[in-house]
């Protein structure tokens, strides 16, 4: 596996100072000037001044707002909260009394096995690589149905000594990357 970059404390610091270098500093007191803006952007400006004029940007001044959650119309397929209960509920009734899991050593024969139990058969010894290791099966349509196994495969996790710091000469290289791009 190849190793995954970390920006640690030190990384991040040298980032945020190149990052700072990029853009001009504003002193204390002090604004943009008129020599920074164009015609076309002062009239820009001018108009975004007279929309704040016009809207606060509070709701509370919108006129004509709906102020209950009747006045919405859903979408299609939209389910109200009611309609959500209901439909848990027959789930949870349909399933006859919750579902139990049972270790096994064997499944049992189909017409004395349990629709609402998950069976957990036990690997054979020579198939186990720990111990209680067990594949997963249920009663699906009348025959035994293999839903899953209680092995964890981690092996597309991060190992933390995969993990490497991003050096500041890497950072550079971003930065000068990202720089063409614009």
């Amino acid at each position: 596996m190849s190793s995954i970059n970390l920006l640690n404390d030190d990384a991040l610091l040298y980032y945020t100072t190149l990052l700072a270098g990029l853009f001009q500093r504003t002193e204390a007191g002090k604004g943009l000037s008129e020599e920074n803006f164009t015609s076309a952007e002062k009239t820009k400006l001018a108009s975004a001044a007279l929309v704040s004029q016009l809207f606060s940007g509070n709701y509370a001044d919108l006129n004509g707002k709906p102020t209950n959650l009747s006045q919405f119309t859903n979408d299609p397929g939209y389910q109200t909260s009611s309609q959500v209960l209901a439909a848990i509920s027959t789930a949870i009734g349909n399933l006859g009394g919750g579902i139990t899991l049972t270790p096994v050593d064997e499944l049992p024969p189909v017409n004395e096995a349990s629709a609402n139990t998950i069976y957990l058969l036990a690997r054979p010894s020579s198939e186990q690589e720990e111990n209680n290791l067990r594949d997963e099966y249920i009663l699906f349509d009348g025959a035994w149905e293999k839903i899953g196994s209680t092995a964890v495969d981690l092996s597309g996790y991060v190992k933390s000594e995969d993990i490497m710091p991003l050096t500041n000469s890497r950072i550079s290289e971003l930065v000068d990357l990202a720089l063409e791009e614009l």
